[in-house]
């Protein structure tokens, strides 16, 4: 080796060193300059005897780099069993077609493993040029050769590689024709994908003939239809009569995925003669179609002596069902078989035909016996607003199925101006189960209605009224309601003199969704005479002031006030914290003052170095000399480094630098 040869091999080593074994190199690439050169080293370090794991980082690096000129360096090492899989992975990441004529020479240069991972590198760049080759290698002794050539095809795809394919089906192993069958599958796929259907049906259908594990009949049976479009419902209804369960199933999937018109009354008609598992799941086809032309059918299933069709049936009507279907489902609605009676309510609650309000808004007056609770239950899940009158009579009936069906449909139905009719029974309630049904209907209005503050007048004028626990169950309304009269009221419940009414106050308080309650829980915090309480609300005013948006003098005022009210440094710490989301003059006053505080310093100067990062294009002065402040405070790394920076960016600010 000439001491050139010597120099550049060294240049190339010193390279793959700095790669690494990964083989990554920087942007700027080695010392030696461009792409072209640094190929040329690469290649020299292939074709020397360098170590193996500097040659494998090279082939990793020509799969990022490599061109035309790289394929002649990384091809010998093909046969090389340590090396054969770097080298492929560079050639097959070569676009040139010198790589892949590369690629197919070696077909006849390698066996075995080496073999396959050629095979499968042809197959990753769907080389069109090899198909005649791959389809020698079909019939390849080694039944992993000829399943490999078998996928490569798949990926290479095409015409010309289905019928090699096809040809080669019905002669080979057993133990490999799934791997042709799966291959061949990935063609028609392919065929039907750009257009040539009738070549894919072709392949379907000689797949779907021959003899198969059954998941691969399924999917070529599923192509077959699929890629038949409007012809393909006959094949499909020839599947749904099919005895295996496994093929009934597949048809069932596939009825789901064509969206063909004229199915709707294909499937209706295949009903008949089908085993009542088998109709029902056909019935659920049909109604998720929402076909209405199957109602007719439908509503005949629906009275079918098997209880899984009928549910079904009635299923199915809540799409295709109208108020002509009313009557039946009501009569299915009482009906003693629980699976059957649910599958009706869903049913009419779900109806969108307008004229199924009106006529059960009439029968929520008129209905008797066990129609009388389905009526009422509908009222409320179908929100009729017109059954309001009717289920307020409902509401005092003395058969308490009634009562609580009415209360519960209220609570879905009324707007604030009723809510009284609520109010009034969580006093006046008959039993535990009652009050339970009032509040839940309570808490529904309440979260229907767009006018929160309507909402909470009528709950505040009964709190005097009601016990204890109905008070706090109120006080945890209101904190889902917000607005200034829920506010005011929790205020009072925070600083009330029973301990559990302040308990709930001052923790539903201190969740307040709005900044108006930040004032509010420090004057809780000042004047609770319970540590606990003063504690919990002085958190919540800070989470309040650290979290939401305040005019900057009301948060620092407040934030001040914080300061002094609180007892413990946790709180301390927790104001300064906000304080350091304030960009002022006087909140960066405010946090230096605690810098020599040793319990505070740490929050203090995190504080500083926040405020610092906002104000220093207006006040870089001040800045300045905060920063000196905190780099004398602290020893936290991270903060050393942002108040350094700031320092310096500041300076450069000041007159005179």
């Amino acid at each position: 080796m000439s001491c050139m040869q010597s120099f550049s091999v060294a240049i190339a080593a010193a390279a793959l060193f700095v790669w690494g074994p990964g083989g990554v190199a920087g942007q700027d690439g080695p010392a030696a300059g461009s792409a072209s050169t640094e190929r040329q080293q690469l290649a020299a370090v292939l074709a020397s005897d360098r170590p193996h794991a500097e040659k494998l980082s090279a082939c990793k690096r020509l799969a990022l780099i490599g061109n035309a000129d790289s394929v002649a360096a990384l091809a010998p090492l093909l046969s090389d069993a340590e090396l054969s899989h770097a080298a492929r992975i560079g050639l097959e990441a070569i676009p040139d077609p010198a790589a892949g004529e590369a690629l197919r020479a070696a077909l006849t240069q390698v066996k075995g493993e080496l073999l396959v991972g050629v095979i499968n590198s042809i197959g990753a760049r769907r080389d069109g040029q090899a198909i005649p080759a791959l389809g020698k290698l079909l019939r390849d002794g080694d039944q992993t050769v000829a399943s490999a050539a078998a996928a490569a095809l798949g990926k290479v795809s095409g015409s010309e590689a289905a019928q090699l394919l096809e040809e080669s089906l019905t002669a080979a192993a057993t133990a490999v024709r799934p791997a042709f069958a799966n291959a061949a599958l990935a063609c028609a796929q392919t065929l039907e994908s750009q257009g040539n259907r009738e070549r894919a049906i072709a392949v379907y259908d000689r797949l779907r003939q021959a003899s198969l594990p059954e998941p691969i009949l399924t999917a070529a049976t599923r192509g077959a239809i699929l890629a038949r479009r409007e012809e393909g419902t006959s094949l499909l209804i020839a599947e749904l009569s099919a005895e295996d369960e496994g093929r009934f199933m597949a048809a069932i999937g596939v009825s789901r995925e064509l969206s063909e018109p004229h199915l709707t009354g294909a499937l209706v008609g295949r009903l008949a003669g089908l085993p009542p598992a088998r109709q029902a799941l056909l019935i659920e086809v049909i109604g998720d179609r929402g076909d209405v032309a199957a109602r007719p059918a439908i509503l005949q299933a629906a009275a079918s002596s098997s209880p899984e069709v009928r549910t079904a049936a009635l299923r199915a009507l809540a799409t295709l069902g109208d108020s002509s279907s009313l009557e039946l489902l009501l009569d299915a609605g009482v009906q003693s078989e629980p699976e059957v009676s649910a599958a009706a309510l869903t049913a009419l609650a779900a109806l969108t035909d307008p004229k199924v309000d009106t006529v059960l808004a009439e029968m929520v007056g008129t209905a008797e016996g066990p129609m009388e609770r389905i009526v009422v239950e509908l009222a409320g899940r179908r929100q009729i607003t017109a059954a309001v009158p009717a289920l307020l009579k409902a509401a005092a009936s003395p058969r308490e199925e009634i009562r609580l069906a009415a209360l519960t449909s209220l609570g879905a139905t009324i707007g604030p101006r009723q809510l009284s009719v609520l109010t009034e029974r969580l006093v006046a309630s008959e039993s535990d189960q009652e009050l339970a049904v009032v509040e839940e209907a309570l808490k529904a209005a309440c979260r229907r209605s767009a006018d929160k503050e309507a909402c909470a007048e009528p709950l505040v004028s009964c709190l005097p009224e009601v016990p204890r626990p109905v008070r706090l169950f109120l006080l945890e309304l209101f904190g889902e309601l917000g607005g200034p009269t829920a506010l005011k009221a929790v205020s009072a419940a925070a600083l009330d003199k029973d301990e559990e009414t302040q308990d709930v106050g001052t923790r539903v308080l201190g969740q307040w969704l709005s900044p108006d309650a930040a004032p509010v829980l420090l004057k809780v915090a000042r004047n609770s005479s319970h540590a606990k309480f003063r504690i919990r609300a002085l958190r919540g005013g800070i989470r309040i002031l650290r979290q939401m948006d305040l005019p900057p003098e009301s948060r620092l005022a407040m934030c001040r006030e914080a300061m002094e009210m609180a007892e413990r440094d946790e709180e301390r710490v927790l104001a300064l914290e906000a304080i350091g989301r304030i960009p002022s003059r006087q909140a960066l006053d405010v946090v230096v003052s605690h810098l020599d505080t040793a319990s505070l310093k740490a929050a203090a100067a995190s504080a500083a170095v926040s405020i610092g990062e906002k104000m220093i294009p207006c006040e870089p002065a001040a800045v300045a000399a905060t920063m000196k402040k905190v780099l004398q405070a602290t020893d936290d790394g991270e903060l050393v480094r942002r108040a350094r920076e700031l320092l310096d960016k500041a300076e450069t600010k000041l007159p005179g630098t």
